[in-house]
């Protein structure tokens, strides 16, 4: 009876990470057996299942019991006895499968086809690349740096009382005697109209002139220190929830406010800020670190890269060369397929795929550990699961017919939050370099203009900085693909109401808000304010529809091969408690 060789005992690296996640998604997480790092429990070498299909082989208590573990953590406790078998079957299914998945692709030659050697090369060198980055790279922000930035974020924290509260606003400047007396006429009639018993949210939507007024006026929680002085006096001076004030004058309009709820001010627990800046800018000073040691490799040796025009049409030759080697057309051309899990440009993958490559040379010549081996050994094995698991689903039919595309749109177009069409207003600034405060600095700047008053057509036309990026009504928000990238900012979006503007969102990626005419090229502070919704039309949606529908139909091909997989293992669970 053969032995499954037991996983490796170190998935630090992110490629074989990025990779396991891939294979996770796709079959359902057809690993999932965990670090073997975890304490086991007592017996290790005892015999939880066994398979006798595609040469048998059987599972030990030892190799699954850190994934055991991590299922339990996640579950309320005490764990039932069937819960816990049921946790027990799913980890040695997934792991029958993979072992099942392989050796068919073994047998069918998968380990000699060129581009799945390409791949596992690929595999390896991220392996060895990260392995030496974390050896050699231990930066860290500087404490000066770390306290500056502790004091800053004190200093904004929301240790002081808190006010929620709705506002009818209506501009009219001082300086405007006609339009003043207008607004004073207007603020009386909505005063008899809240005496009358009118919602204060329905007339603010009615005939405030505020940003909020399309959202009822509303105010989340806010400090006083930020609002103009008569409003924040008057705000403050309230009582209760649902008390009114008097119509405030200000030199650029009047204001009427009703009190919507207090919180009490709280102390900030400063070790636990000191403590998140820390692991922050660390975090930032390690990447930055990261991509200059990457960078130095390629100065060192010469890189030459062919042009980004030859990239795409480019099916021979080479595409990046140095003294002693080079990346051929080929080999991008494998790698950059269907091996990823998320579509990256071609030119970000062929660097990667170099600096890779000239670090790993630098970790090799070091001395592999049995550990990097066994790593490393694992990383082969899972470029020839993948290769052959993309074949298989690249053999189902997923394409959908007409008729399925329009009953998906007829069924689902009033209740899915995707047929939605948001159509926003974007302002962005970017990040230079790693300077955080300062894109920080200007989130905070709008923010206050905002509570002051200020319509957000105003900020929009004149932002805080002159490098700010705008989108002006943006239709087709594509909030699957903004999800991949920033799920702040999707779900910024999806709980706006129309009219209001979200508070700064910090992005720490590029950004397709929507194609082609509003992209955030990356790293920045973002505000956006929702104009409108609607319901896609069909046409537009189509796209997202097939998307949809094909992927239903990969989701059933790959739920009938692993059942296949297990009928055709003959698994058996001897202790079904693990």
């Amino acid at each position: 009876m053969k032995t499954l060789r037991p996983f490796p005992r170190s998935f630090k690296s992110t490629a074989f990470a990025a990779s396991s996640l891939m294979l996770l998604a796709l079959f359902g997480g057809l690993f999932g057996c965990g670090d073997s790092t975890s304490k086991v429990a007592a017996d290790p070498q005892t015999v939880i299942a066994r398979f006798s299909g595609a040469g048998g082989g059987e599972i030990r208590r030892g190799e699954i019991q850190a994934a055991i573990d991590s299922n339990l953590a996640s579950k309320p406790q005490p764990v039932s006895p069937e819960v816990r078998a049921a946790i027990v079957r799913k980890i040695v299914e997934r792991r029958v499968r993979t072992e099942m998945l392989f050796r068919e692709a073994k047998a069918k030659g998968y380990e000699q086809r060129p581009e799945v050697q390409f791949r596992q090369v690929a595999n390896e060198e991220r392996i060895l690349a990260e392995d030496l980055l974390d050896r050699e790279v231990k930066a860290q922000a500087a404490d000066a740096v770390v306290a500056a930035e502790v004091d800053r974020r004190l200093a904004a924290a929301n240790s002081e009382e808190m006010r929620k509260f709705s506002h009818i606003y209506l501009r009219a400047p001082q300086s405007d005697a006609a339009a003043r007396q207008g607004a004073q006429a207007t603020m009386a009639k909505i005063q008899n109209e809240l005496r009358a018993g009118k919602s204060f949210n329905d007339l603010a939507e009615t005939y405030s002139t505020s940003v909020m007024a399309r959202g009822g006026g509303r105010i989340e929680w806010t400090a006083k220190r930020p609002l103009n002085p008569a409003v924040g006096d008057a705000i403050f001076a309230l009582e209760k929830e649902g008390d009114t004030s008097a119509v405030i004058a200000t030199p650029d309009g009047l204001h009427l406010a009703r009190l919507d709820g207090i919180r009490k001010a709280a102390a900030v627990d400063a070790a636990a800020v000191r403590r998140a800046v820390r692991q922050e800018l660390d975090n930032e000073a390690r990447n930055a670190a990261v991509r200059a040691r990457r960078q130095q490799e390629l100065d060192a040796r010469g890189v030459e890269f062919v042009s980004a025009s030859r990239l795409g049409s480019t099916s021979d030759g080479w595409v990046a060369r140095w003294s002693d080697g080079e990346i051929s057309a080929k080999e991008l051309e494998a790698v950059s397929g269907k091996f990823l899990t998320v579509p990256t440009p071609l030119e970000a993958e062929l660097r990667a795929l170099v600096e890779n490559r000239l670090l790993a040379s630098v970790r090799r010549s070091q001395g592999l550990t049995p550990d990097l081996e066994a790593r490393l050994a694992e990383a082969r094995r899972l470029a020839v699961v993948n290769s052959y698991r993309g074949d298989l689903i690249a053999q189902f039919d997923t394409a959908p017919t007409e008729e399925e595309i329009v009953r998906f749109h007829r069924e689902n177009a009033e209740s899915s939050i995707g047929f939605r069409d948001f159509v926003v207003d974007v302002l962005f600034f970017p990040q230079a370099g790693d300077d955080v405060a300062t894109v920080y600095a200007a989130g905070e700047a709008v923010g206050a203009l905002l509570r002051q008053g200020k319509s957000f057509d105003e900020v929009l036309d004149h932002p805080v900085r002159p490098d700010a990026q705008l989108c002006r009504a943006q239709h087709g928000t594509d909030l699957e693909t903004i999800g991949k990238s920033s799920l702040r900012l999707r779900k910024a979006i999806v709980n706006l109401e129309a009219g209001e503007v979200s508070p700064a969102i910090y992005i720490d990626r590029a950004v397709a808000v929507a194609a082609p005419d509003c992209s955030l090229p990356g790293r920045g502070v973002a505000f956006v304010r929702l104009r409108e919704t609607g319901i896609l039309p069909l046409e537009r949606a189509r796209g997202m529809i097939v998307r949809a529908l094909s992927q239903q139909k990969v989701d059933a091909g790959v739920n009938a091969v692993q059942q296949r997989l297990i009928a055709e293992s003959k698994l058996e669970i001897l202790v079904p408690e693990g």
